[in-house]
């Protein structure tokens, strides 16, 4: 792409997220949002009017109007169809999280952006909540000394619109993901706990993982509360973190001291596209390509695994500073 054009902008899939994505397309400079696609017919003419752009009810005919770049906020199990069409016609790619239902399929968008030299991007969007870069930035220091613990709570009612995958591939992945983005580490064990009372899916869970270096970490998650309920609680040798994603709250608790640290509020959202848009259209590497989400796919199957055949699954060996390795197309 040229950097001195106005990047051509589509997105399939207008759902909650998606809408989002459509505003904030339609917000900047830089971007022309040429048209919005759901198969929902309401849905779909309600963001298009909103942002006064052509409605499609078909992916593939606003794919061919060639946009340059593409958000993909399907379910998840249509992911690999509409993301491999968007890259065939030549976008680069923001796919919402999870990047695929399956390692199978996450392997192969990554396969194709990389035979079509295209950008891929996966919406892991708490790498984007000030608190997590400010969280990032502080344990880097070690100040406090070594991460011992980090748990996260994520609770909230059902969305109805989540009818194809249960919480820990839906939900869970954004701390499996956020946990290894903060401390540079991967696990090598993993243990769940989950129920389904009113899901097709598991509609609650709790994941333990264990890493090499001592470290470990607590995911729960639950869609039976009446309230959005998000914390971040981190254990070191010589302190302790409290994070409230909502409010982008941070706290430092220090030998019965507490300071609470100033974020500055922004949108982790248009954080986020921001970013996609500057790397697509700069040749940039992406801030979080599609192998960083293929280990976040490997631990939330095993986590799947594990709860149904109640047992601890193995992940990998893992050494300070690893990189995850992983077959191409290999499965749980």
């Amino acid at each position: 792409m040229k950097k001195d054009k106005r990047i051509r902008a589509g997105v399939i899939g207008v759902g909650v997220m998606g809408f989002h994505h459509s505003r904030i397309y339609s917000s900047m400079n830089n971007v022309e949002l040429i048209g919005v696609c759901d198969t929902d017919l309401e849905r779909g003419n309600k963001a298009a009017q909103k942002y006064n752009v052509k409605y499609y009810d078909d992916y593939k005919t606003l794919l061919n109007e060639e946009p340059d770049v593409v958000s993909v906020a399907v379910p998840t199990s249509l992911h690999r169809e509409v993301a491999e069409a968007a890259v065939e016609k030549g976008a680069h790619l923001l796919v919402e999280k999870p990047l695929s239902d399956t390692i199978d399929n996450g392997w192969a968008i990554i396969n194709k952006c990389k035979e079509h030299g295209r950008t891929l991007m996966v919406g892991h969007i708490e790498r984007f909540n000030p608190v997590i870069q400010s969280l990032k930035n502080f344990l880097a220091l070690g100040s406090m000394g070594k991460v011992e613990l980090i748990s996260t709570l994520r609770v909230a009612p059902y969305p109805t619109r989540v009818t194809d995958s249960g919480i820990i591939l839906d939900v869970s992945c954004h701390d499996i993901d956020l946990i290894s983005f903060v401390t540079g580490l991967k696990a090598n064990k993993v243990e769940a706990f989950a129920k389904q009372e009113f899901h097709p899916y598991e509609d609650e869970a709790i994941i333990n993982l264990w890493y090499s270096e001592g470290f470990r970490a607590n995911i729960e998650t639950s869609w039976h509360y009446p309230y959005k309920n998000r914390r971040l609680f981190a254990q070191l040798e010589d302190g302790r973190i409290l994070i409230n994603f909502m409010r982008q709250g941070l706290v430092l608790y220090n030998h019965e001291r507490s300071v609470k640290v100033h974020v500055d509020s922004v949108e982790p959202l248009a954080q986020e596209i921001d970013a996609f848009v500057d790397a697509a259209s700069n040749g940039k590497p992406s801030p979080v390509n599609g192998e960083d989400s293929i280990y976040t796919l490997h631990v939330t199957s095993s986590a799947i695994k594990s709860y149904k055949e109640n047992r601890q699954i193995r992940l990998f060996d893992s050494t300070s500073n690893n990189t995850y390795k992983m077959p191409v197309l290999a499965t749980i």
